[in-house]
């Protein structure tokens, strides 16, 4: 967890300091204040000030030191002399050394511990003590701490605050100035979406300096999605163009410069014969900062002055300056540091700093006394410093609606070849099951025969022949009739003449549904109706169709005569009407058009070939078939034995003026798969199907239905770009994988609410357009993918 450290420290007349730790507070988005408004004070520190000034005029000869050294020159290697030209002359200041007054490097460094001991003398101030305790009691050695310090005093700028002693036990902990008032909250930088990030290097007077380390070590940003413009000796013009006419992150800069006496502003020597100050080009600036510059890095000379008023007074949200004179080596190896803890390895800004701080110490520790002391960094006060994953996308903005479109049109596409059709039956079937359960249909009973019930009517009638005997049907229909009900549905085919019996046993009851079947070759041929029926009795085919897996999930109402089967009606529609003719109402049943069909004031569409996730081939959409809206409970039953032995007329005077269906339960006949991960018995399915009719009409239970083929093509294509969003907007793992997830969640609740409404919205097409074009701008967005595909690309057009 990372922790935001506020403190303010205001100059009072007698140079002492009014001290407040305004805040201790965790950074990110719950931002929750640990501690809050613990004041303190600190003495005047005009010795200080005086120590360091002498430091700095001897730090500032080191330069010319060095290249005095005795044993550097040798008359008999001009090879190995010129190896020392070359080292001394990167040992030079990014601003040329004017004074040339002896000094020693061993005065320096001894200067420098006192300066170290000072200043923990300073803040080891009884009166500041309480407020290093909280500070200490509420942080952890593992956490990344920024300190910000907001002070009018510039001259408390100058101080290495990094020697405090705070610094060593807290290995993540760096110190912030911050010249403006604190704001109650801070807010994010606002990041610009696009895809790289942009960078104006200006290389400003070369005069004894090699930039070349410099260049090299931002080229290679463009492999963690960097954009440098590199400008080397610009003109006045040419600077106020760039910030003027085009969108930059960063701003670096290197080369000399110099800040005034007072800290209050400075000198960017951008060639040979040019020079300016922030004031100078600050409308160009402040156009700079709204279109998106977030970050200014001066790796030049005595930056305290520039840094000042870049952010004081232009508003940069932030600044990264050297507090005095840099030699080129230091410099060079400090953008190098500071990049790879930053950009490579995402670390937050003011840790890469402290990091890269670290490295040029030990480096150069024999060399320059101290040189940590030099980066120093600036903050606006309300802002929260952005990591480098925060200032760029992989991909563009352009590029996420092109890709989720490209990736939404080729779902559509796979979609509309059937290739998705298995998945999305098997999202289908998944959302069937997840329905919560529904009321039994106390309109329907079905009178089941088992493999026990062969047994019993093969005791019972020896010359049976068929699973259910004309004997033993004649007899429950018998008994059935003494209960009155509205219909009676055989689900076994008889295509004979039936027995007189059986005949005078149909004739008591109301109404008597029959079954035939529509065959369509002479491997599935068509099956004859009974040949006798009577005047009470009527006809539906008992055809099912199936889908390619032998799964039950439609149904058909109607389909053309057959010379056999010559009626146009199913078997559950004949029984649905049966009892619909019965209630109040009465309703008829209409053909509106050809894809119509109205009961009552109930519309049943016909199902299309591409309706929903169906592709389905030639033929198998033919008849008029619906959406078996399955109800999602069991249906009461009762067995034939049950009938036979007289022991259900308890539950058949239930079902007086009720459906009663006969069929088969006997394994392996008649037995289809359905939704529910189960064969599921044809009688069955009749009676989900005769229920959906009858619900549909007199309980306004929806029938199942779906979009439009366009609004579902816009569904799935609008997914494709959430995916697009999803991969520009997420700038870690962590968040892709959070944003995918609440998206497909997000996806799957909302096409679940729509299902239980009995609307078949596309789930798996619209989670492929999403998945598909998250993962293709993913490979798309890595550098050394693009760099192949445009290597590719080159080949073909050559």
């Amino acid at each position: 967890m990372a922790k935001l450290v506020k403190l303010s420290l205001e100059c009072r007349p007698d140079m002492s300091y009014q001290v407040q730790l305004v805040e201790i507070k965790e950074e990110g988005k719950n931002e929750a204040t640990l501690v809050e408004g613990i004041t303190g004070s600190l003495p005047a520190v005009t010795h200080l000030y005086e120590q360091y000034k002498i430091w700095r005029e001897q730090y500032r000869q080191l330069g010319s030191v060095f290249q005095k050294l005795p044993g550097t020159q040798s008359e008999n290697c001009p090879e190995k002399n010129r190896e020392v030209d070359v080292f001394y002359r990167e040992l030079r200041f990014r601003k040329e050394v004017i004074n040339d007054k002896p000094v020693s490097l061993e005065s320096c460094q001894k200067l420098a511990l006192e300066i170290k001991t000072a200043i923990n003398e300073w803040l080891d101030a009884p009166t500041f003590r309480k407020v290093e305790e909280v500070m200490r009691t509420n942080l952890s050695r593992v956490e990344e701490i920024r300190i910000l310090v907001k002070t009018g005093d510039v001259s408390l700028w100058k101080l290495p605050w990094c020697e405090w002693d705070f610094f060593e036990d807290y290995p993540f902990a760096e110190v912030v100035f911050s010249p403006a008032e604190f704001g109650e909250f801070e807010r994010p930088v606002i990041t610009t979406p696009h895809k790289n990030v942009r960078i104006l290097a200006l290389c400003g007077d070369r005069t004894g300096i090699d930039y070349r380390k410099d260049q090299e070590d931002l080229k290679r940003l463009s492999l963690v999605g960097a954009e440098p413009a590199i400008i080397e000796e610009p003109s006045l013009q040419k600077v106020r163009e760039l910030l003027w006419d085009k969108q930059w992150d960063i701003l670096f800069f290197a080369g000399h410069s110099s800040s005034n006496g007072s800290l209050k502003t400075g000198d960017l020597y951008i060639n040979s014969t040019e020079k300016l100050t922030p004031e100078e080009f600050k409308n160009s600036l402040k156009n700079a900062r709204d279109k998106g510059l977030k970050i200014v890095l001066l790796n030049s000379c005595d930056g305290l002055g520039l840094a000042g008023q870049l952010v004081s007074e232009l508003k940069i949200p932030l600044v990264i300056a050297m507090r005095e004179r840099v030699p080129n080596i230091v410099a060079q190896k400090f953008l190098e540091y500071f990049l790879l803890e930053y950009a490579y390895r995402n670390k937050p800004l003011y840790v890469a700093v402290r990091k890269a701080r670290e490295r040029i110490s030990e480096e150069f520790q024999k060399l320059f006394p101290c040189v940590d002391w030099l980066p120093v960094v600036f903050q606006n006060g309300g802002i929260q410093a952005p990591k480098w994953k925060d200032l760029h996308r992989k991909v563009s903005g352009k590029q996420a609606v092109l890709g989720g479109l490209a990736g939404g049109f080729l779902i559509v596409l796979m979609r509309l070849l059937g290739m998705l059709q298995p998945v999305e039956l098997g999202a289908f079937d998944h959302f069937m099951r997840a329905r919560p359960e529904e009321t039994k249909d106390d309109r329907i009973l079905v009178v089941t025969v088992s493999e026990a019930d062969i047994q019993y009517q093969k005791d019972l009638y020896p010359d049976r022949q068929d699973s259910l005997s004309d004997q033993a049907l004649s007899e429950v229909l018998t008994k059935v009739a003494e209960y009155e009900p509205i219909a009676v549905g055989l689900d076994f085919y008889r295509d004979r003449n039936l027995p007189p019996n059986l005949i005078k046993s149909i004739n008591k009851l109301p109404k008597f549904v029959a079954i035939c079947k529509w065959g369509h070759n002479l491997e599935n041929p068509s099956i004859y109706p009974p040949y006798n029926l009577q005047k009470n009795s009527t006809v539906g085919f008992a055809n099912i169709p199936l889908d390619e897996n032998g799964f039950v999930r439609r149904q058909l109402l109607r389909m053309a005569d057959d010379d056999i089967c010559d009626t146009p009606m199913s078997f559950n529609i004949r029984m649905a009407m049966r009892y619909l003719e019965n209630t109040k109402d009465n309703p008829s049943i209409k053909r509106e058009s050809p894809n119509e069909i109205r009961i009552g004031q109930t519309s049943f569409r016909k199902l299309e070939a591409d309706t929903g996730g169906y592709q389905l081939p030639n033929g198998q959409a033919d008849g008029f078939q619906i959406m078996l809206n399955y109800r999602n409970a069991d249906f009461e039953k009762i067995s034939l034995r049950e009938i036979l032995q007289g022991r259900g007329d308890a539950k058949l005077r239930k079902f007086k003026n009720a459906i009663i269906l006969i069929g088969s339960e006997i394994d392996n006949e008649d037995q289809h798969y359905t939704p529910y991960n189960k064969k599921m018995a044809g009688v069955i399915l009749h009676a989900h199907m005769t229920s959906q009719i009858i619900s549909a009409v007199l309980d306004n239970r929806p029938l199942l239905s779906s979009w439009s083929e366009w609004i579902e093509r816009f569904w799935i294509i609008i997914w494709g770009l959430v995916g697009g969003l999803i991969v520009w907007k997420t700038s870690s793992p962590t968040q892709l994988i959070i944003a995918t997830g609440s998206a497909l969640t997000s996806l799957y609740g909302i096409c679940f609410i729509f299902f239980l409404q009995a609307v078949w919205v596309p789930l798996v097409p619209s989670a492929l357009a999403l998945i598909f074009t998250g993962t293709a701008l993913l490979i798309y967005g890595n550098p050394e993918t693009q760099k192949q595909i445009n290597n590719k690309l080159g080949k073909l057009l050559k």
